[in-house]
Formats: structure tokens, C-alpha cells, sequence
């Protein structure tokens, strides 16, 4: 599955930039987006505010990766690794964690978690800072 991404535009701000630390594709930033066909190693990548809707981040190396404000509706984030990844205020409404590694996130304010598909299959959530509702 290819998907857009964003960076800058999930809260509105003008205050796109590059994405560092992608391999796998070529990223734009501002308003300008390329399609990837598969995203590669995102291990500590700034994703700040980046638009990630329906984006297919399977099996995806997301080690200590910044997500800020990041908008995940509906993303497959299904056996993604997680671990350490600032998830502060994301949005994950309808997003797959299916067997997701959390250990060490924060999830601090994160919207959408009572949509979330794939809770119980969830990999190390007990170690995740600031989960919604625990």
C-alpha cells in the first residue's frame, strides 16, 4: 500500500520540514508530498506534525522516532516497533497496533485510543509511559 506523508501539515502550522533519518523514499516537505512504496528504517526520525493517514507503517522500524502531533488516523502500525517513540498527542483514532512493540513510548494525551484496533495484541503496552485510561 503506498501513502502520502506529510510533514508539517497535521496541526495546520507553517512549520514544515524535511523528515530525517527516512530511507526507503524520497520526502518532501510543506505541502508537497512523495508516494512510498515501502517506508524503511524510521529508527529516530522526526516525524513532528507529520501527516500520516491510512499510511501502511507495518512491520516499520520506529525506534525513538519523534511523532509528535502526528496525525495516524487509520494507520497500520500492525507489528511496528515502537520502542521509546514519542507519541505525544498523536491522533490513532482507527489505527491497527496489532501486535505492536510499545515499550517505553509516551503516550501522553493521545487522541483516539478507545478506537484503537489490536489493544489486547499490543506488545509491551505495560511499559509504555502515560497510556490512556491505565
Amino acid at each position: 500500500m503506498s501513502a502520502l506523508l506529510l510533514a508539517g501539515s497535521a496541526s495546520g502550522g507553517n512549520n514544515a520540514h524535511a523528515l530525517q533519518g527516512v530511507d526507503g523514499c524520497e520526502i518532501l516537505s510543506g505541502r508537497q508530498a512523495s508516494k512510498c512504496e515501502e517506508y524503511g528504517d524510521l529508527i529516530s526520525a522526526d516525524l513532528t506534525d507529520a501527516l500520516l493517514t491510512r499510511a501502511d507503517l507495518t512491520r516499520s522500524d520506529l525506534t525513538d522516532a519523534d511523532l509528535t502531533d502526528a496525525l495516524l488516523t487509520g494507520a497500520d502500525l500492525s507489528g511496528a516497533d515502537l520502542d521509546g517513540a514519542d507519541l505525544t498527542e498523536v491522533d490513532l483514532t482507527r489505527a491497527d497496533l496489532s501486535g505492536a512493540n510499545l515499550a517505553g513510548a509516551d503516550l501522553y494525551r493521545v487522541f483516539g485510543w478507545e478506537t484503537v484496533k489490536g489493544k489486547t495484541a499490543i506488545r509491551s503496552l505495560d511499559a509504555a509511559h502515560g497510556v490512556p485510561g491505565g
